[in-house]
């Protein structure tokens, strides 16, 4: 088949070519055929689903000009770009995309492009093998326009996910999304010069306006391709356009876009003029306090956040009420200014309201950088990758994993440091823009950890450089033993190495799957199939410290039950059931419960569920009430835990009785299906190969051979009877 295209100046210089709407048969041909020919298929998912064909030689477009047709057409074997001459008119093609689309609208099918391709070819094989006008202008032609991968006029499951995701992230109602719906199909409209008429931008304008719909529409697109448009920049500008406060809303979006164009002076004047059209419509408020607080501008930040009634507005405001508490110093004028940044006090801060303290900047900047997937233009970008990861690490939904790891892989992840300091370089100050600049240097890297003084210092030595770097106390420093493995980011900062996000442990004999990633490039998307591949599979039993479960209970005996209630109310905080929680980050987790006490009658009961966390609670116990008399103690495995489920005189129907031999043969039949797709899962401990291809490779046989044994060390820990992976049973079907 030929597909036709339109080079762009962008494509050009980009050296990728924009796959929809021109290229969205291509997908067919490329998503078998991505590793062997020349021309390759590269997804770049992001809010749009703009996807690209791209080349592994940057220069290959260089021999075409801007508004050239050019042609993908199969070579050889292989698929070439070259230049096409006259094409015909493409009646038949036309035809068939008219008559396709109507039956699909009919039929309520798909609107997503490839779907349509494929109904349009199977219904219609003669189309496409001659030279025809490029696909967007045969669809513009059949008046029919397309946004991004979808089809104005269909159903598309995508439409519809994520309409239903950005609804739920602000909380649109059933008007809401019905205007984000309208707002999507006008700009479909928009797109197409011929039916740009179509588009009533009043009524537009005021569907952008309801609620947070300008929001979720800028998540939609303003990161995406379909942003970067000068008809998405005139679609906003015609909104901005309009009469009355409906205005404000299309001067947000117009800001959005400026903002991700590199031009953050602009955005801010835009957000401004829709402060001014609609004092209060809240979105550019938020909008403004952010660059604002950018800017080091904290007490104009929190002026603007506590305008708006949202919650992240009020997160923010209690994060700098807490930030700007402490005034500066009292310096002289000609005396160097206590904020840092080298100036003399006069040309400074002399004057200006409370600012952030040195000592606090750096928190403060930490806070914004995690925060920025979160700003409005990135939401989609933000719940995608969180959907993603969210199964990856537990697909099966059993709430295994905590929100903040995700949240740490997305804000820490290169792609986001790198998206911040480009766009907020030009305001950010000086000392600021250092530091964030040496944070998007920083990367994650395999440590080994030399020294520890829980909670005070910690050495770490990089095993690939050997250099070692000393973390002091409120830098980051974590518990951990000497001699243990971490996957960490160590960023060098004018105030000495810090560690920023979470630090992850590596069991001694994935250490070298490790390095092996960490030589090829790890992201946070490797780090998390790392993640996922041992804490969804079986992996030892840990508690987010990685320290072995046991559950600890020891009750003491209290002189004064009032007194200790009042006493535990200045030192842990209290929970929902009348309990005190010991709370803390831990490597896995940030506010980890690490344990809890309870008054009952005359007696303190503490637990926790590890002999390291039990040591820690005692500990705070003898710190707050000295020596107790000891009443009851209780210290179980997990294997001894589990191994007293169902025990007599339980209530008849109070629990599923595991050993009935039905539900036990029931149970291992599901772990031996487990079993039999396992041996083909692409496994990152395998280098992401999976276990039947690491069986015919000399290197990787070893490596499944340990993972083999570590799963028969586990199955040591699990009660006899318990349906688990059976390492036994695995090495016979590998034929090991």
């Amino acid at each position: 088949r030929c597909y036709t295209h339109r080079l762009t100046e962008e494509e050009r210089s980009l050296g990728r070519l924009r796959q929809f709407p021109d290229f969205a048969g291509l997908w067919l041909h490329l998503e078998d055929e991505a590793e062997s020919h020349a021309a390759r298929f590269h997804g770049v998912l992001d809010e749009a689903f703009a996807q690209w064909v791209q080349c592994s030689d940057p220069a290959w477009l260089e021999p075409f000009a801007p508004g050239q047709l050019i042609q993908i057409k199969r070579e050889g074997g292989e698929l070439a770009v070259v230049a096409c001459g006259e094409t015909g008119e493409g009646a038949a093609e036309r035809r068939a995309i008219t008559e396709t689309h109507s039956r699909l609208a009919a039929a309520k099918e798909s609107g997503d492009a490839e779907d349509f391709m494929l109904e349009l070819l199977a219904e219609n094989p003669d189309l496409f093998l001659e030279p025809r006008p490029p696909l967007g202008e045969l669809f513009a032609a059949c008046r029919i326009p397309m946004v991004g991968a979808q089809i104005e006029g269909l159903n598309s499951y995508l439409d519809d996910h994520f309409i239903s995701l950005l609804s739920g992230i602000y909380g649109l109602d059933l008007r809401g999304q019905r205007a984000l719906a309208a707002v999507k199909s006008a700009l479909a409209y928009w797109r197409v010069p011929e039916l740009r008429g179509e588009v009533d931008i009043a009524e537009t304008a005021g569907n952008m306006a309801y609620d947070k719909v300008a929001v979720a529409f800028a998540d939609l697109y303003v990161e995406s391709g379909v942003g970067a448009e000068p008809a998405f920049r005139e679609f906003a500008e015609a909104l901005s356009k309009v009469k009355g406060e409906r205005a404000a809303a299309g001067m947000f979006l117009m800001g959005c876009v400026q903002d991700a164009s590199f031009e953050p002076e602009r955005a801010r004047a835009s957000f401004s003029m829709a402060h001014m059209r609609n004092p209060g419509y809240e979105p550019p408020i938020e909008a403004l306090a952010a660059i604002s607080a950018d800017m080091g501008d904290g007490a104009e930040a929190r002026s603007l956040y506590g305008r708006s009634t949202s919650a992240r507005a009020r997160e923010e405001c209690e994060a700098l009420d807490a930030l700007l508490r402490a005034e500066l110093p009292r310096v002289g004028r000609n005396e160097p200014c206590p904020c840092g940044s080298g100036r003399k006090y006069k040309s400074c801060h002399e004057g200006r309201r409370a600012t952030v303290t040195p000592e606090r900047r750096e928190d403060w900047l930490v806070r914004k950088i995690i925060s920025f997937p979160r700003r409005a233009g990135n939401g989609m970008k933000l719940a995608t990758e969180i959907a993603h990861l969210d199964e990856l690490l537990d697909p099966d939904d059993n709430g295994m994993v905590d929100d903040a790891l995700i949240l740490d892989l997305i804000a820490w992840d290169d792609s986001n440091l790198a998206a911040y300091h480009a766009r907020r370089a030009r305001i950010l100050p000086l000392e600021d823009e250092a530091f964030v600049a040496a944070l998007a240097r920083s990367t994650r890297d395999l440590w080994v950890v030399a020294a520890a003084d829980p909670g005070r210092s910690l050495t770490l030595r990089n095993v690939r450089t050997g250099i070692e770097e000393h973390i002091g106390e409120g830098r980051g420093v974590v518990d951990a033993a000497v001699g243990k493995h971490v996957i960490a980011r160590v960023a060098e900062l004018p105030s000495g190495p810090r560690v920023y996000g979470m630090v992850y442990t590596v069991p001694e004999e994935e250490v070298g799957v490790v390095l092996s990633m960490l030589e090829e490039g790890m992201d946070s998307w490797d780090l998390a199939e790392w993640f996922a591949a041992g804490s969804t599979g079986p992996r030892g039993f840990s508690n987010t410290s990685g320290e072995a479960i046991v559950f600890c209970s020891v009750g003491v005996r209290l002189p004064d039950p009032g007194a200790a209630a009042a006493t535990l109310d200045l030192s842990f905080q209290k929970s929902g059931d009348g309990a005190w929680l010991l709370i803390r980050d831990t490597e896995m987790m940030e506010s980890a419960i690490i344990g809890s006490l309870k008054i009952e009658g005359e007696l303190l009961v503490f637990s926790a569920n590890s002999l390291e966390r039990f040591a820690e609670v005692s500990g705070e116990v003898e710190r707050l009430f000295g020596n107790l008399e000891i009443v009851s103690q209780e210290f179980k495995t997990l294997a001894e835990a589990m191994a007293e489920r169902d025990e007599p005189g339980e209530p008849a129907g109070s629990a599923v009785a595991l050993d009935d031999p039905a539900i036990q043969a029931m149970m291992q039949e599901v772990m031996r299906k487990a079993e039999v797709r396992w041996l083909d899962e692409s496994l990152p401990a395998l280098r992401g190969r999976t276990p039947r291809q690491a069986v015919a490779d000399p290197v990787l046989r070893k490596e499944l051979e340990s993972l083999l044994d570590r799963f028969e060390r586990d199955e040591a820990l699990i009660p006899k009877g318990t349906a688990a992976f059976s390492a036994a049973r695995l090495r016979v079907l590998l034929g090991l």
